[in-house]
């Protein structure tokens, strides 16, 4: 282009105006050509550069979205940790409770096995009580019998003697005969032994008094008549009435 404008100005100079002529004609379409040339090569490298931009930007984005991917699983891998940690906890929380309560259980299944014994035990001391009172009655109600015996037999004969053996049998008759105080207590022990008992006789019977009452706890000790008359200071004949009148207390209940 540069060579052509020069011949251009050279023939000029010389005065040869149609060789200037092709010479610049020659020039202004090689200057065409070169600017079309850069005007491409702007193009390309535009293109080229919107490509690498593209390309940039696909990478960032892939590399985002890996990144959001990973912080993703990351978020889900913290979340099944914490999930695993608080089921361990519970798990774990819920056998300690069940330790405890077991433990709780065994303490007081042992304190009911050691109550229960005390209780036992208490019984055992109670039923033999009520069973050497039961024969101590019996004995003292032989005692008295024979004293009474001796005394029919000695009325007349050794009034001195007598004298002693009706002490005796007074001392015996106070000691035996059962007293409201002996009573109550008498009750206490034979409620330990037969639980309710009485007091389910009186529920069942409300007509039944305190003295019928001393009458069935007597009764389920297997007394005879002559033992609950000498414990309860009355004849006999008094028992007898006495267990047909609660007898009938009882038939006129039921019906």
């Amino acid at each position: 282009m540069e060579l052509a404008k020069t011949k251009s100005n050279i023939m000029r100079g010389l005065g040869r105006g149609g060789d200037e002529l092709k010479q610049l004609h020659l020039y202004l379409m090689l200057k065409d050509s070169l600017e079309k040339r850069m005007n491409d090569k702007e193009i390309q490298k535009m293109l080229w550069q919107r490509e690498s931009e593209k390309y940039n930007r696909t990478i960032q984005a892939t590399e985002e979205k890996r990144i959001r991917t990973k912080r993703m699983y990351q978020f889900i891998g913290i979340v099944l940790i914490l999930i695993f940690a608080i089921v361990v906890l519970l798990v774990n929380k819920s056998k300690i409770k069940i330790k405890m309560r077991n433990t709780l259980l065994e303490r007081d299944q042992l304190a009911l096995a050691y109550e229960k014994q005390l209780l036992d035990q208490e019984l055992l001391m109670l039923r033999n009580s009520l069973t050497e009172t039961t024969d101590r009655i019996r004995q003292n109600d032989a005692t008295i019998q024979q004293l009474r015996a001796e005394l029919v037999k000695i009325s007349e004969t050794d009034p001195a003697y007598m004298t002693q053996v009706t002490d005796n049998l007074n001392a015996l008759l106070q000691y035996h005969i059962m007293t409201d105080e002996r009573w109550q207590k008498f009750k206490h022990v034979f409620n330990k032994v037969y639980p309710a008992y009485l007091t389910q006789m009186r529920q069942t019977y409300p007509k039944v008094t305190e003295n019928d009452l001393k009458i069935l706890a007597l009764l389920k000790l297997d007394l005879s008549n002559a033992s609950m008359s000498e414990l309860l200071c009355v004849s006999v004949e008094a028992v007898r009435k006495a267990k047909q009148r609660l007898k009938k207390k009882l038939e006129q209940t039921e019906e």
